[in-house]
């Protein structure tokens, strides 16, 4: 004898209700998945977007924070000085 929810999944039915009623609308998956080819992957060309984003992205600001990066924290020292001793002059 067959379990209850492959004949309610066959007749398209709501595996949990079991007195038989209809589902609100049958189990089917969401999207069919498409065969994938061996000679074709799918990712092709995307290292070289990697490669525009590291030279053209990443490395000028690198080269940005290691030329402003020591102003910006030599400014911040300056302020939390101020901002510590104001109170003493």
């Amino acid at each position: 004898m067959k379990p209850k929810r492959v004949i309610a999944a066959k007749r398209g039915l709501s595996p949990l209700v079991s007195d038989g009623a209809r589902a609100s609308r049958p189990h089917f998956p969401l999207r069919a998945r498409r065969p994938r080819s061996k000679t074709a992957p799918t990712r092709r060309g995307l290292a070289s977007l990697d490669y525009v984003l590291v030279l053209g992205v990443i490395l000028p600001m690198v080269v940005f924070i290691a030329r402003v990066g020591p102003r910006i924290i030599r400014a911040a020292y300056e302020m939390v000085c101020v901002l510590l001793s104001w109170p003493f002059m």
